[in-house]
């Protein structure tokens, strides 16, 4: 399982959630991409029912701007914690 996020400038943000079900049936990958508005993307979180997801998540709340609501650990991974209005020296 893998999330990865686009930015298409005005058009906002595509998000694209990368699935293998190989386990169940071979070679089964399944990839489900929704578009995000540019002015507060946000997204329900799935961390609820595929765990995996949980760092992926919060890799694009920091570096893209994504809000995932409902995640269980929303903390930053990357970016100082008042990131952007905190100047880093």
């Amino acid at each position: 399982m893998a999330i990865s996020a686009n930015d298409e400038g005005i058009q906002g943000f595509d998000l694209v959630y990368h699935f293998d079900f190989s386990h169940q049936e071979k070679g089964l990958h399944v990839a489900l991409k929704i578009r995000l508005p540019r002015t507060k993307p946000k997204i329900d979180s799935i961390t609820e029912i595929a765990w995996s997801a949980n760092w992926a998540e919060r890799e694009l709340m920091d570096l893209m701007g994504i809000t995932f609501e409902g995640h269980p650990d929303p903390r930053k991974l990357f970016l100082p914690y008042a990131w952007p209005s905190e100047e880093v020296g």
